[in-house]
């Protein structure tokens, strides 16, 4: 099964954790656990995301299932950056058309892609996991990343909330059989978008 959660280091540095489990059952339920001990522990300390994932992978050992992937990120508001290193085919991370992110294989594990970008403001970007392909698969809407660019692009302007319940409208739209459609496999889609000072405390006046 999938699993994300986040870990606040700091007022404007944030740690999300995103698995695709694989489903491999107990074992994946177990690595999941054990990987949110092991990061609740770990994430204040000052490492950069591979150091961290791949210090994740040996403390999982044979719990990891070479179907599934992990993908740890850190987001600085402040510096408005985003660093990650991921493993697997997913869990995969999308930036908007317009905003790019850079990728190469990590030099202490060549399993580990590590990935950065420079966020401007309103950027939106979203992690997601194997679920979305099978999903847009079945409905015959084509490639995941495509699929995503074609819904950032309708909606320009939507918060990340907004945004998220849109993806979701647009994605059961498209199955037969709309939400009381049977979903094959865990699904996880999280979208986030870099706010400026006050943003939120605008949004709770209007």
């Amino acid at each position: 099964g999938d699993f994300y959660d986040f870990f606040k280091l700091s007022p404007h540095r944030l740690a999300l954790l995103v698995s695709d489990g694989g489903g491999r059952g107990l074992a994946t339920a177990l690595s999941i656990a054990v990987a949110k001990g092991y990061l609740m522990e770990k994430a204040q300390a000052a490492q950069d995301p591979v150091t961290t994932l791949c210090s994740l992978r040996a403390a999982l050992g044979g719990l990891v299932d070479s179907r599934g992937g992990f993908c740890f990120a850190v987001i600085d508001t402040a510096e408005r950056t985003l660093r990650y290193a991921r493993t697997g085919e997913t869990p995969k991370v999308l930036l908007e058309a317009g905003a790019s992110v850079f990728e190469s294989p990590s030099k202490a594990d060549p399993e580990v892609i590590e990935g950065s970008a420079h966020l401007a403001l309103e950027t939106r970007f979203v992690f997601y996991t194997d679920g979305l392909g099978a999903r847009l698969a079945t409905s015959g809407s084509g490639a995941a990343d495509r699929w995503l660019q074609q819904v950032f692009a309708w909606h320009k302007s939507a918060t990340a909330e907004t945004l998220g319940q849109t993806l979701v409208q647009e994605l059961f739209s498209s199955l037969k059989g709309g939400r009381s459609a049977r979903l094959e496999d865990d699904l996880t889609l999280l979208v986030l978008r870099i706010e400026g000072p006050g943003a939120s405390r605008r949004e709770q006046v209007a």
